[in-house]
């Protein structure tokens, strides 16, 4: 699953929201934390340079909750908690912020 921070003016869209291994934040290059925590809104909050904290309601909205999404996408949440990518507390996920290669320009706006 990737959430991908791209455009002019910068957007978000959830890309392969059926991969359940993986969640990272894709954002171009140049596009620090905080600047990728501005686009993607309320809620956000920066955790380090290179990590955000999401709202895991944020994500499932994105991906339109597909009847089972919901589901498996909790299952997910679930297993990684242990290892801190989860946070029941504040029903927020650990995301890792992963720079893209220049010259993308497709788009979608934020919830």
């Amino acid at each position: 699953m990737i959430l991908r921070v791209e455009g002019d003016p910068l957007g978000v869209e959830l890309v392969e929201p059926e991969r359940f291994d993986e969640l990272k934040l894709s954002v171009p290059h140049g596009c620090g934390a905080a600047e990728a925590a501005r686009v993607l809104g309320p809620g956000v909050d920066v955790n380090d340079d290179s990590h955000l904290r999401v709202p895991a309601r944020a994500v499932a909205l994105l991906a339109g909750a597909a009847p089972g999404w919901c589901d498996r996408f909790r299952a997910m949440l679930r297993a990684v908690e242990p290892m801190g990518w989860y946070d029941a507390a504040t029903d927020t996920i650990r995301v890792h912020l992963e720079a893209q290669p220049s010259g993308r320009r497709r788009w979608t706006t934020w919830l």
